[in-house]
């Protein structure tokens, strides 16, 4: 009996052991099985995301990953555009002098590099040609007019002639008249024996008078007349040389005998030797003012309207810096011919406002010309603008890791900011350089720690991360 009831116990308590692990086995079934919605949840809920970023970013379809750019923000600043360019450095007073008389060099009192004053004598000659010179153009002149004289008088033993010729080949027609007449009033008679002879001979008298009239007029047309144009030039030596005495009366009588500064400056070339004869053509001596400068530029047809009068300037000549302003831009163009075809270039000239010794006349400088400026405007760097083949302006600005397009209307410009007067605001993120794969709509991030393809990676982390943390 007794044994009976230790077996029945045990068979309870094995049914009990059972119940307990039958109702443990359906809690970790529940469990389960909620780890496992729980899991599907995630997944949904990720592929949902990934859905939307696929959609909402075509240019990344295809491996869906964000594009890494650089980025800088709209700031209000001040800018300055300037032209950049090299320069010629020129005297703005430079003189060149020539010989005040054709004749020899009997003083030279200046060096290259001397300076010298206003009304210092430079050079000196011997005046003893001008004398000489007078004479030679008077006989010139004298030439001159008896050339035309004696064209003159040529047409005018041309018209004798003619004249002569006229009287005989009237003379013959008379006769020839004469000789019709007779022969008409010998027609009218009746001596029909002696009439016919007669006749005969007055034609052949005719005959030979017609002859001799086309004679005369052929030798007549054949006289030669000098032309109005001929007498117009024999008329143009003369004036020439009229004036070339007067000029020379004019040298002699007033002229110095001598080259006078006429203001301060540096003797900068001198081609004048004593002894030799010099040409008042032919130049004597170069005087620059070295400290009164200019720098020259050139510039073409796109930076000619950007440049005016007032301008100012920075010149920089080796570690040395120069204030200017441009003083003169020519009114038109200048053509050079090159290898490749003609170019057109506008000459503009800066005054140097604080030369000095320093700055050397003939050596190119580099200048930045100030051609506008404005102050407090909203700027972005300019490697963010994009121009497409229609001339349209625009660039990207990044809202919520979207690269969005924007139309710009753009102001002055330096050579690094952009002044922006329409289409975006201060302190707006906009993409520097961006490339062809960036359009409207483009995921983007300019976080350097997000490589391409890495997104759904940092994504694949998070559900693993959450779904391990579910599981424990």
């Amino acid at each position: 009996m007794k044994d009976k009831e230790i077996i029945t116990k045990k068979e309870e308590n094995l049914t009990q052991e059972i119940n307990s692990n039958n109702i443990q086995s359906k809690g970790l079934n529940k469990k389960r099985n909620k780890k496992v919605a729980r899991r599907i949840v995630c997944a949904v809920i990720i592929l949902v995301v990934l859905g939307a970023i696929v959609i909402n970013n075509k240019a990344n379809t295809e491996d869906g990953s964000i594009i890494l750019v650089k980025s800088s923000k709209a700031e209000v600043s001040d800018i300055n555009s300037y032209l950049s360019t090299t320069a010629d450095i020129q005297s703005n007073y430079s003189k060149t002098y020539y010989p005040p008389v054709n004749g020899k060099v009997i003083e030279i009192s200046v060096k290259v590099g001397d300076e010298v004053k206003a009304g210092q004598v430079l050079i000196k000659y011997d005046m003893d040609d001008l004398e000489s010179t007078v004479a030679l153009n008077q006989i010139q002149y004298d030439n001159a007019v008896l050339a035309k004289q004696d064209l003159v008088d040529q047409n005018k033993d041309a018209q004798a002639k003619v004249d002569d010729y006229n009287t005989d080949i009237e003379d013959i027609k008379r006769q020839i008249k004469n000789l019709n007449l007779e022969i008409e009033e010998l027609g009218n008679t009746n001596e029909d024996h002696s009439k016919d002879a007669m006749i005969t001979a007055k034609d052949q008298q005719i005959t030979g008078l017609e002859t001799s009239q086309d004679s005369l007029e052929k030798q007549r047309d054949a006289i030669y007349f000098v032309s109005d144009s001929k007498l117009k030039q024999a008329d143009n030596s003369i004036s020439s040389a009229k004036i070339n005495l007067d000029s020379a009366k004019e040298r002699r009588d007033t002229s110095e005998s001598s080259i006078i500064a006429e203001q301060d400056g540096v003797v900068t070339s001198l081609y004048s030797v004593v002894g030799a004869q010099d040409n008042v053509s032919k130049a004597a001596v170069e005087v620059m003012d070295t400290k009164d400068l200019k720098a020259i530029v050139y510039v073409n047809k796109y930076e000619a309207d950007s440049v005016k009068i007032g301008d100012k300037a920075i010149i920089l000549s080796g570690s040395n810096e120069y204030e200017g302003e441009v003083s003169f831009v020519a009114p038109n163009a200048e053509k050079t011919q090159g290898a490749t075809g003609s170019t057109a270039s506008l000459k503009v000239e800066v005054k140097i406002l604080n030369g000095d010794e320093n700055l050397k006349i003939n050596f190119e400088s580099d200048i930045d010309i100030l051609t506008a400026s404005t102050q407090a405007v909203v700027t972005v760097p300019v490697e963010a603008i994009k121009t497409d083949k229609d001339g349209r302006n625009y660039l990207y600005v990044i809202e919520n890791n979207k690269a969005v397009e924007k139309d710009i209307t753009l102001g002055i410009q330096s050579d690094t900011t952009a002044e922006i007067v329409a289409g975006v605001l201060d302190k707006e993120e906009v993409i520097l350089n961006p490339s062809s794969e960036i359009i409207d709509g483009t995921m983007v991030s300019t976080d350097e720690t997000v490589k391409k393809g890495s997104f759904f990676s940092n994504m694949r982390k998070s559900r693993n991360s959450e779904t391990e943390n579910t599981t424990n």
